[in-house]
């Protein structure tokens, strides 16, 4: 695993269980970040063969625990650079939408979803919508970006954009240029449930991290949730607030 100039970040809990799991992953100049709770096979009934080879590839294998019930999927991260997939220290001809295709995940689906867009995205559902994360600037997506003009402007415009998103960003135009020519740290479980969530939020500004905040619930959907909060003027946090009514 790792020869010949490949590269994997992290083994945990995994090609255990069985003969040559994960042989030659990575190899000749491929690149995994993380291999966690996957490739094995248990004590009772052992596994051969499990991802063996992946030479040049460039997504990473990502917690196979993580409310994926089918032991034969994997979710993976795509390295988009410009709305093109990047691998193995170039920028390809396959565009990031292709790239989640090919595979077997899920992300940047729907017309314009992630053009131009400048992220590692995971393909776990993120960037799902007509225009989602188009020409946006953000570091990492898992599980955010849902709906139609999702995330689209997100941190474009500035050298730093925005750290990533977990979790957030789920509804009609939730984070539309959110830290346009701004920046934010990190939207975590947040700027959700509702439409025009956290639109335009920090544009031309900045804020560190915006956790738990900013959303509705799944029984009462709130819209404009922190929508033009923090432009053009810095913001520390915003913890666990504006929620709700409150929004």
């Amino acid at each position: 695993a790792g020869s010949d100039g490949g590269y994997i970040g992290l083994i945990d809990d995994s090609c255990k269980s069985g003969d040559r799991n994960c042989l030659g992953a990575a190899a000749e100049e491929g690149s995994i970040g993380y291999i966690i709770g996957s490739c094995s096979g248990t004590e009772n009934e052992l596994t051969h063969d499990s991802c063996t080879s992946g030479e040049g590839i460039d997504i990473r294998v990502i917690d196979d625990r993580a409310g994926i019930e089918d032991s034969d999927h994997y979710v993976f991260e795509i390295d988009c650079r410009g709305g093109m997939a990047y691998a193995n220290g170039v920028i390809t001809e396959q565009s990031c939408q292709e790239a989640c295709t090919e595979s077997g995940g899920s992300c940047c689906v729907g017309s314009y979803a992630c053009y131009d867009f400048t992220c590692v995205v995971r393909t776990d559902g993120s960037c799902n919508g007509p225009r989602a994360c188009y020409r946006a600037n953000i570091g990492l997506v898992v599980n955010s970006c849902v709906g139609v003009n999702s995330c689209n402007y997100a941190g474009y415009d500035s050298d730093a954009g925005i750290g990533s998103m977990k979790n957030s960003c789920q509804g009609g135009s939730a984070c539309a240029s959110a830290a346009y020519e701004g920046s934010i740290g990190t939207i975590d479980d947040s700027c959700n449930y509702g439409n025009y969530n956290c639109y335009q939020l920090a544009r031309g500004g900045s804020i560190g991290h915006i956790i738990s905040s900013c959303s509705g619930i799944a029984a009462a959907l709130v819209d404009d949730a922190c929508t033009d909060v923090g432009q053009g003027e810095p913001i520390d946090d915003i913890l666990s607030c504006c929620n709700g009514e409150d929004g």
